[in-house]
């Protein structure tokens, strides 16, 4: 690194900024919590969600089911898919660095999809940014917060992390490692960055630098073949609800398929680390998502869920409900699985999306009723 050197031209003048290692690690940990771009630029690949949003700084790790923080990772952070970015710091200087943070990041991540409550994260984020005010929406308008935090339970679940070793210089034997790792974890991510700074010669200004290891080409040939972004197909679907559920919820699936395609109502597969559907219709002239079926992955913390978007409806609605959404709640209601969250959904003026664990639904024939009545009304309050 010593003999490194970043030239800035201006104008007609020429200047050399000189690298500095950074005096301390609390430095670069900082460095990277109040600039995250500096990760998030090099390190995610779509341009317009290239942004990263701190979760928190020295963020707990479970080792256990509802246990406390066993571990501390230095940095959480999340991008616009959902995705959680885990970041371990350390100066070159710390001969830590060679392999011990190997085996720590390895523990955090397997303990973080195992153990990790998703309202555990959302709170923590909503803790890091309180005294600031800002919110995901202001960095990604128009997002739905209730789908994205959503998204990132189904991520987490999956194993689809990104885990990133950051330094200012990372050593040979590292970067190995980690190009190894890449390319055998599927769907996890594993990078290396190297933030270097420069600094002119009065110390005022400084560039940063990062680097990133680890896309080798036979890495990202593994991410494209197993990257779990497969379109998701009414076979594909019912064939997940039939393993996880059962036929008698892959009838009742299947029932509420076929009425929608009868309703001519427009059928949107989704493509992402989990099967799911969303039901697509008009509301007072407006195409809106109605509802959606989401089987998550296959672990215990992420079930197959039906939602019904109430706030979506309300929305399209410009807050101004005809009846319809009343009805379809009343309909719902008569099914002891969906009243307590229709009830709430209610009290809070219909935000949210409830959503109901397929297993839970009725099968019978005056539960489906029930069930394609609610989804009629959310399109025409006056079907009967």
């Amino acid at each position: 690194m010593s003999s490194d050197r970043v030239f800035r031209l201006r104008g007609e003048r020429l200047s050399v900024l000189r690298p500095r290692h950074y005096e301390s690690e609390d430095l670069l940990q900082r460095l990277l919590a109040d600039f995250p771009d500096v990760l998030a630029g090099p390190t995610t690949l779509a341009d317009e969600h290239s942004a990263l949003v701190l979760v928190r700084r020295e963020m707990p790790v479970p080792s256990r089911e509802g246990g406390g923080g066993g571990f501390s990772l230095d940095h959480l952070f999340v991008d616009r898919d959902g995705v959680l970015v885990l970041a371990e710091v350390k100066r070159s200087s710390d001969t830590r660095i060679r392999r011990e943070v190997v085996g720590q990041m390895l523990d955090y991540a397997a303990n973080a999809v195992r153990y990790w409550p998703l309202e555990v994260l959302r709170r923590s984020h909503a803790e890091t940014h309180a005294a600031s005010g800002h919110t995901l929406e202001d960095i990604w308008p128009g997002l739905d917060v209730e789908e994205f935090w959503s998204q990132v339970g189904a991520n987490l679940a999956a194993g689809r992390v990104r885990l990133i070793f950051l330094a200012d210089e990372l050593p040979a034997e590292l970067v190995r490692v980690i190009e190894f790792l890449n390319a055998q974890m599927t769907p996890a991510e594993v990078l290396g960055v190297e933030l270097r700074r420069y600094l002119t010669d009065d110390d005022r200004e400084t560039v940063l630098v990062p680097r990133v290891v680890g896309r080798t080409t036979a890495a990202m040939a593994a991410k494209e073949r197993s990257s779990g972004g497969q379109l998701s197909t009414r076979q594909s679907l019912l064939a997940d609800v039939q393993q996880r559920c059962g036929p008698d919820i892959t009838r009742l699936v299947q029932s509420v398929l076929d009425d929608a395609d009868e309703s001519n109502l427009r059928l949107a597969w989704g493509r992402g680390v989990s099967e799911s559907v969303g039901i697509w219709g008009p509301v007072n002239g407006v195409e809106t998502r109605l509802w959606m079926i989401q089987m998550g992955a296959s672990s215990p913390g992420d079930r197959a869920r039906l939602e019904m978007h109430f706030s979506r409806v309300l929305a399209a609605l410009d807050g101004a409900d005809d009846g319809r959404l009343e009805k379809a709640a009343q309909a719902l209601e008569a099914l002891p699985a969906f009243t307590i969250k229709v009830q709430g959904t209610r009290e809070r003026g219909w935000a949210g999306r409830p959503q109901f664990t397929l297993e839970t639904l009725p099968t019978d024939d005056e539960g489906v009723r029930h069930i394609l009545a609610a989804l009629h009304f959310l399109v025409d309050p006056s079907s009967e």
